[in-house]
């Protein structure tokens, strides 16, 4: 089956820069979360010198309504810097699994073989959220026994596996932008120098969100869809921001799609 045999030699091309990509991620919830003894001995002091920041200095970094009372509410502060190295996972899969033909002169060799073009970026996307599932699966159950070597906390599992739930979901949303800016652009010769910008500018977007408290602005960024502390207090994400996102990352495939099944290669 010409989708089975793309999407295999998809997994098999970009299974090393996964397991590099999960390597990272698993090494920053080690070195974030084990800081956290430190910080749960010293909650009152670490307060008090917070307090003292600037209101703005707070909201861009995130410490406005922190509390280091508990896991689940530190990890959802050190999981914002988690969360964009997954977002720039994502953006650079979804625009080098697309647009590696053109950038290695292979498309009309791809294109030459009996099988649509619908069929090859449909291989494609499966193996890249494949790929993402398998990162997350990994990342989220080192994760937990991370916490349980440095936490004599009891985890409220479900609270914080939402939380870390909520990077999948944000790198479906790079994933369909990478696949939607590799479709459109005529050729990348560099995706990393696409894809970090292009995530970083959401960041930021994010993180002046923050300081003007702008709802409609919240809705620009896919860093504001996810309130950890909406998750921690309700068990449950907002439902307006995921039908954003779904529909986003609905509509950018369907328009790759088309880019891509007329695209001159």
């Amino acid at each position: 089956m010409p989708m089975l045999n793309i999407y295999v030699h998809e997994l098999k091309q970009y299974r090393i820069s996964t397991a590099i990509w999960v390597a990272v991620l698993v090494l920053m919830s080690v070195v974030y979360i084990s800081i956290w003894p430190t910080f749960e001995s010293a909650a009152e002091a670490t307060r008090e010198i917070i307090e003292n920041f600037p209101p703005a200095f707070k909201e861009i970094i995130g410490f406005s309504n922190m509390a280091f009372t508990s896991l689940e509410s530190f990890f959802s502060l050190i999981f914002m810097f988690i969360l964009v190295a997954g977002g720039v996972q994502a953006m650079h899969l979804g625009t080098a699994i697309v647009s590696k033909e053109s950038r290695d002169q292979t498309s009309d060799f791809l294109i030459a073989k009996p099988v649509s073009r619908t069929t090859i970026l449909s291989s494609k996307l499966l193996a890249a959220i494949t790929l993402l599932i398998l990162t997350n699966a990994i990342y989220i159950s080192s994760t937990f026994l991370i916490m349980s070597l440095f936490s004599e906390q009891e985890i409220v599992s479900q609270t914080m596996f939402m939380i870390m739930l909520t990077m999948f979901f944000l790198q479906l949303f790079f994933l369909a932008l990478g696949f939607l800016v590799a479709t459109v652009r005529p050729k990348i010769k560099s995706v990393i120098a696409v894809s970090l910008p292009v995530v970083f500018a959401f960041y930021f977007i994010s993180i002046l969100d923050n300081v003007i408290g702008d709802t409609a602005v919240s809705y620009i960024t896919p860093f504001k869809y996810f309130d950890f502390e909406y998750i921690i207090e309700h068990n449950f994400y907002e439902l307006s921001y995921l039908i954003t996102g779904a529909v986003f990352i609905v509509v950018a495939l369907v328009t790759s799609y088309i880019f891509y099944v007329k695209k001159d290669v």
